[in-house]
């Protein structure tokens, strides 16, 4: 029996069916990672120039695997230079872990490893992400000779030379009063950091900072009085 099937893309557009699958563990212990966050971007003329669009996210299960379908959409060429949508793949891992695959390697708050995407294929994607090994910066914080009570601290950590070190605490890194005297344990990764606080007494604010460097499985400790 004759049937009709109708199928349609976008104008002056065509699809393909392109499936993404694979598995993420931890290169160390081998481990499956599940609900990691898996996002699709795609681009005009690769990584680093024209438009990167966000496309959508989905997740490894509960077994680190990964299996995905999507129509990739292509546009029509008009010249030489607007080249066909580039599809890639940015496994999120939460901080302090990072991924590591074909030697594509980021540090952004959170890391991620990308890999192209062949359009209109079945790609088999496997990555496998090592921890850092932990440090910790252990800061103690005392008021030792008080104003009044708007004296004010705040602090915050980065990678050395970064326009936006990040703060200590949910309230922006800052203490305010005269009995400020607490102590402040953050987890990094070992490596360059930097460390900087701000210090306002008498409506007059001074800034500091420091750069240190701190191995694997150690603490570095920091006395700040004021």
């Amino acid at each position: 029996m004759p049937y009709l099937a109708l199928f349609s893309c976008k104008k002056n557009t065509q699809c393909t069916n392109t499936r993404i699958i694979g598995k993420i563990t931890n290169k160390i212990t081998g481990d499956p990672v599940p609900n990691a966050e898996i996002k699709l971007n795609r681009s005009f003329n690769g990584h680093f120039a024209g438009v990167t669009e966000y496309v959508t996210s989905f997740y490894s299960n509960e077994n680190g695997e990964y299996d995905y379908k999507f129509h990739a959409e292509k546009k029509a060429e008009q010249t030489d230079y607007q080249e066909k949508l580039e599809y890639w793949i940015e496994p999120y891992i939460p901080f302090n872990e990072c991924v590591q695959y074909s030697g594509y390697f980021y540090i952004n708050g959170e890391c991620r490893a990308s890999k192209d995407l062949k359009e209109g294929h079945k790609n088999e994607i496997n990555i496998e992400y090592e921890p850092y090994a932990p440090a910790w910066l252990q800061i103690h914080i005392y008021n030792q000779n008080p104003f009044d009570e708007n004296d004010k601290i705040c602090i915050s950590y980065g990678i050395p030379y970064s326009n936006c070190p990040l703060p200590i605490t949910d309230n922006n890194g800052c203490f305010l009063g005269t009995s400020v005297n607490t102590t402040v344990l953050i987890k990094l990764f070992s490596g360059s950091w930097a460390v900087v606080w701000n210090i306002t007494k008498n409506n007059f604010t001074q800034t500091d900072w420091e750069t240190f460097q701190i191995p694997a499985n150690d603490t570095i400790f920091y006395e700040i009085t004021y």
